[in-house]
């Protein structure tokens, strides 16, 4: 029996098994190459199972988990939108021009094979359960020794509703406050003048 094994040990020490079922998509090297110690091979692929992975930086790797939902939109394919699970954070980041990366795996719930590998990805991952937000123009908020508000139009009239003011995005901030969506609020604006005018 001994001599039995080693005798199959020896043939299966001349096959490479791979470690998943998969499809050949390339081979590097024919019938007959030279090849070195640790030189690839081939490429081997499991569409059954797919991911893709995304950098995010250090200032927003801290709301990412796993099991966190996603969304994947691609570009080369366009309406093969798919939705996926974070799966895997790199807990060690990499340095680019200063920025500290964290690689995040994304596995999609359903593989379409007929999406090429390598293609470009554009992920949208869910950190937290949605909430509503509630953006006025930049220019409405005012500010006075009370505190930060908006001036409100009801009826024609004006009202003074006191907020408070956070995230920024383009022309708009976050408020919070006694506002609701479709208030109308005022907004302020500033002329320059010179002396000529």
């Amino acid at each position: 029996q001994a001599a039995v094994d080693a005798a199959q040990a020896t043939v299966n020490s001349m096959k490479i098994i791979a470690p998943f079922d998969g499809e050949v998509v390339l081979l590097y090297n024919q019938v007959g190459d030279q090849v070195d110690e640790n030189e690839e091979a081939l490429i081997l692929v499991n569409r059954e199972t797919m991911y893709v992975e995304v950098a995010i930086d250090e200032t927003s790797i801290s709301n990412v988990s796993l099991g966190d939902n996603a969304t994947i939109s691609f570009d080369a394919f366009p309406g093969k939108d798919t939705t996926g699970k974070v799966t895997f954070i790199n807990p060690i980041g990499s340095n680019a021009s200063g920025v500290v990366n964290y690689t995040v795996r994304v596995t999609l719930d359903k593989a379409d094979p007929s999406v090429l590998i390598g293609a470009t990805a554009t992920i949208v991952i869910q950190t937290g359960d949605p909430q509503t937000s509630l953006f006025v123009p930049v220019t409405a908020v005012q500010t006075d020794a009370q505190g930060e508000y908006v001036i409100r139009i009801v009826n024609g009239k004006e009202e003074r509703v006191a907020v408070v003011s956070g995230h920024i995005s383009g022309s708009t901030v976050l408020v919070a406050g006694d506002l609701v969506a479709g208030d109308i609020v005022k907004i302020y604006t500033t002329l320059a003048t010179d002396s000529t005018s």
